[in-house]
């Protein structure tokens, strides 16, 4: 049985549509985001879908209500050149919830990757005041920047911005938002000014964004925010 069929009891299925969920004017935080979603089966768009609605497309015109949103991606990544131990924690200062991402034993001892999990295929196992991320896959970004707030190329497969520094202007950019140490969705939308090519790799769980999901119709679901 994958983690999706264990939190909504069946296998659920992406599709090529950006759809609201919730809406940016009653946002929620980051585990409620997950929450609404495994509650009507749904999957939230991974940082890679929002990338095609706001970059190069006029697609999140139509969904501009839902920005800032949380993405279905989830990332973890540590100090910048501090080796990766068994795994990597991160504290919200304003709850004090602590979120642990187990490393993956192939990963353990390197340096400058971002360790990632798509939803649904992760859960938050709660234990009191924390959270481990539970996944089945787990991918890796090498080469993470330890800049932030400046332009990289994003990886192939999410997204996520790494290698070296390029110029604002180069196709398919992406600015970084990046603190010391972080576990948790990205945020796409964020800043006006960086607003479809930011990747927000640094936001507090426990702060407020819109939901997109990624559904089989443009109307496949009713808004429920």
């Amino acid at each position: 049985m994958t983690v999706a069929q264990q939190i909504s009891g069946k296998e659920r299925m992406r599709g090529p549509n950006l759809v609201a969920l919730v809406k940016m004017s009653n946002g929620v935080p980051m585990e409620e985001a997950l929450a609404k979603a495994d509650e009507v089966g749904v999957v939230i768009a991974s940082n890679k879908r929002l990338s095609r609605a706001l970059v190069g497309s006029k697609d999140w015109r139509s969904r501009r209500a839902t920005f800032a949103c949380w993405s279905g991606t989830m990332a973890a990544y540590d100090r910048p050149d501090q080796k990766l131990g068994k795994a990597i924690e991160y504290t919200d200062s304003e709850t004090g919830i602590r979120y642990v991402f187990p490393v993956p034993e192939e990963h353990q001892g390197k340096k400058n990757i971002v360790l990632v999990a798509e939803h649904p295929e992760f859960m938050l196992v709660i234990d009191g005041k924390t959270r481990v991320v539970q996944s089945e896959e787990v991918g890796a970004v090498y080469g993470f920047p330890v800049a932030s707030k400046s332009a990289y190329i994003g990886d192939p497969r999410y997204d996520i911005p790494y290698g070296k520094k390029v110029e604002r202007s180069t196709q398919d950019a992406r600015c970084l938002w990046r603190i010391d140490k972080h576990v948790g969705l990205i945020v796409r939308g964020y800043a006006f000014d960086y607003m479809g090519w930011g990747v927000d790799l640094c936001t507090r769980p426990s702060e407020h964004f819109g939901v997109n999901i990624e559904a089989a119709s443009s109307h496949a679901r009713k808004k429920t925010g």
